[in-house]
């Protein structure tokens, strides 16, 4: 199986770090934009990557304009390499690219107010991945699947 990860935040390194070690290097895309130590924490911990877009700033905008900027470089790479899944958190620009392509996606999400990526990232989800303590909130906007998990996301990100 081939998989794509898609990171958005530096906080997500941690968090997929693990996943990404599961597979061969051959069977993981990792794509990451320009935004805060993302890049830096990557490197630090071996794990390749490819360089798509950036953050579109503060204003609502920029952010319009990087994020489809993003979306259009994403599909390129990721229509070339031919993933079997796409896994983010938080990703609008992979949520898009992911249903634009057909490629099943699965969406992980923990912070129910965060509005905006909520609405942007999880109805377009074959899958949600949520901890069971904030299923209310999140399930009038899931189409998908909804699995839950008793526990936070937050650990992940600390686990060594």
């Amino acid at each position: 199986m081939k998989l794509w990860i898609d990171i958005s935040n530096s906080p997500h390194v941690m968090f997929f770090r693990t996943l990404i070690s599961q597979f061969e290097p051959a069977d993981v895309l990792v794509t990451a934009r320009d935004f805060g130590p993302i890049f830096k924490l990557l490197k630090s911990h071996n794990i390749a990557f490819t360089r798509v877009g950036k953050h579109g700033g503060k204003l609502n905008r920029g952010k319009l304009l990087a994020s489809a900027q993003r979306t259009e470089k994403l599909a390129k790479v990721v229509d070339k390499w031919k993933p079997d899944v796409c896994v983010h958190k938080y990703s609008v620009e992979g949520a898009r690219t992911a249903l634009g392509l057909g490629i099943p996606s699965i969406a992980i999400a923990d912070n129910e107010l965060a509005g905006a990526q909520n609405v942007l990232t999880l109805p377009f989800a074959d899958t949600v991945v949520i901890p069971e303590a904030v299923k209310r909130h999140f399930k009038p906007l899931v189409n998908g699947d909804l699995k839950t998990f008793d526990g936070v996301c937050e650990a992940a990100h600390a686990k060594q």
